[in-house]
């Protein structure tokens, strides 16, 4: 017997995969084409359209859209995905558009929070531990490295990267790449400093604790809290 709770006032189609200890509150609607993982929390009024693919343990707050058709002129209505992985906590009203062409993705990694009203556009990649505040937007086919950090009503114009561990300040909107561990702000969007000098950064690129497995991060809390990269170092 399958431990997934659906509402029957969700609207959920039979041919949808879905698995086990999931909670589908009312008013939701799901197509035919979508695969969801075990432990998923789907909130009142969201849909989750055809090609979405979500993994385990995502949370989705009240009026999201997942796989919305692209805003893209050159979309010719092409079978094409969303790709989400583990534990994305998704607040309301993020609307998250598919590819634009056959077999096209935009992928969400692991460990996201999207905040109220984040817009993803097609075929845009966004790692693992990102931070996206309310109301910022992504156009399409750009890549978000992990651990980046967007406070709210950043616009991110199409096709530009924004490197590991990046932080993009409050209403900032930006058309060129953002490097590695920088923090960007302002009209026009201007490097402000960099978050660590670069022999840090290389040590922590090299360190990668966030590919750590979790029972090896919880124990280096402590060490991560207090910057303290020689003991971290003697971890691994």
């Amino acid at each position: 017997m399958s431990s997934t709770i659906i509402s029957p006032k969700a609207e959920v189609s039979p041919k949808a995969r879905i698995g086990e200890g999931c909670k589908i509150f009312p008013f939701v609607y799901i197509e035919d084409d979508v695969e969801i993982g075990d432990n998923c929390v789907i909130f009142p009024f969201v849909s989750i359209l055809n090609g979405t693919r979500m993994g385990n343990g995502n949370k989705i707050h009240q009026g999201t859209v997942i796989a919305a058709m692209p805003q893209d002129f050159n979309f010719k209505g092409a079978e094409s995905q969303v790709v989400l992985g583990d534990m994305n906590i998704i607040r309301e009203n993020v609307v998250i558009n598919r590819g634009t062409y056959e077999g096209g993705k935009t992928v969400l990694g692991s460990h996201n929070v999207l905040m109220e009203g984040v817009h993803i556009s097609h075929d845009t990649l966004v790692g693992d531990n990102c931070v996206m505040g309310y109301g910022t937007k992504i156009a399409g086919d750009c890549q978000i490295e992990d651990g980046a950090i967007f406070s709210s009503s950043v616009i991110e114009n199409a096709k530009t990267r924004v490197g590991r561990g990046a932080m993009i300040q409050a209403g900032t909107t930006f058309s060129k790449d953002v490097p590695p561990y920088t923090i960007v702000g302002g009209l026009p969007a201007k490097p402000i400093r960099r978050r660590y000098d670069e022999e840090t950064a290389a040590r922590l690129e090299k360190l990668r604790w966030w590919d750590w497995p979790e029972a090896q991060v919880r124990r280096a809390i402590p060490l991560l809290q207090a910057g303290d990269l020689d003991a971290l170092e003697k971890l691994v």
